[in-house]
């Protein structure tokens, strides 16, 4: 599967890892401690340093991307993974690293548009009703369409 889709796993890496380029670009605008954390009411409630909140957190994402696109090319069962939702898998973390770098920082900019609550519930939204149209489509193997007793 990997080397099938080794164009869309680069662009969707680089992809990825775009919000630290943009975090390098607004880096003298950024305040030293960035919003990482925000509550039930979006109100940002744990800090991170600069550096810290411009890379780590998209490091974490680009580890989970590779780890979900490995895992799912070696299921045993991987013949009956379409293609399709494979592409899927690895869409989902350069959406939630894009959402990530907006919110993380226009929060740190006050910038006016900005709305934590409304745009996690919205980015919940688009993903459970992508994901929840695909798997009934998607065949019985081990990582993806498991269906329980």
């Amino acid at each position: 599967m990997i080397k099938e889709n080794k164009r869309i796993l680069i662009i969707t890496s680089l992809i990825i890892l775009l919000p630290v380029l943009v975090g390098l670009l607004l880096w003298h605008q950024l305040p030293e401690q960035i919003p990482v954390h925000f509550n039930s009411e979006g109100v940002a409630d744990s800090y991170q340093s600069k550096l810290w909140g411009v890379t780590f957190i998209y490091f974490v994402i680009f580890a989970c991307h590779w780890f979900a696109a490995i895992i799912t090319s070696v299921d045993p069962r991987r013949r009956n993974i379409s293609s399709k939702i494979y592409r899927l898998v690895l869409w989902i973390c350069p959406v939630v690293s894009v959402f990530v770098g907006v919110t993380i920082y226009g929060t740190a900019l006050n910038w006016p548009w900005v709305n934590i609550n409304f745009m996690a519930n919205l980015l919940l939204g688009v993903i459970f009703i992508v994901i929840g149209n695909y798997l009934p489509k998607c065949r019985q193997n081990y990582t993806i369409g498991i269906k329980l007793p």
